[in-house]
């Protein structure tokens, strides 16, 4: 089993304990979305899978937020950051900028790559990150250095 996932479970144990209902709320809601994932792979999920997981979750509760502060929905907005926030806690640490800047420099003085090779610098890059680096943040920087 994964070790995240066996924390989250330690932390929903946690949870219910200490009657903090957000977290709760939020390490439910998040269970049965790794659930749906291992369901859907059919297999056991390992700690990435589990972190695309977490961070697709984060990415609704910024959108959700998001939608709600266009709508006036304060109290709403208020109860996603708060689950947005607990699922941080899982995730780790983004890469800054500029070591995602050296590793695209690094790639891209590997090869002579031009702007159609766009993709392939973006998947060179993405995995040399390993997960820590923001999709739109890479491809930003991809495209100014090309």
């Amino acid at each position: 089993m994964a070790e995240l996932i066996s924390r989250l479970e330690q932390d929903l144990v946690q949870a219910l304990k200490e009657k903090n209902e957000v977290r709760l709320r939020t390490l439910r809601l998040l269970k049965s979305s790794l659930e749906k994932e291992k369901i859907a792979q059919k297999q056991a999920l390992n700690d990435e899978e589990v972190i695309k997981v977490i961070k697709r979750e984060a990415k609704k509760r910024q959108e959700a937020i998001m939608s709600y502060q266009q709508a006036g929905r304060d109290e709403l907005a208020e109860n996603e950051q708060a689950e947005l926030k607990e699922l941080q806690t899982y995730l780790p640490e983004e890469m800054s900028e500029q070591e995602i800047r050296a590793i695209a420099e690094k790639v891209l003085t590997s090869q002579n790559f031009s702007q159609s090779d766009f993709g392939q610098v973006m998947k060179l890059v993405m995995a040399e990150a390993g997960g820590k680096a923001d999709g739109k943040k890479v491809s930003a920087i991809v495209k100014e250095l090309l």
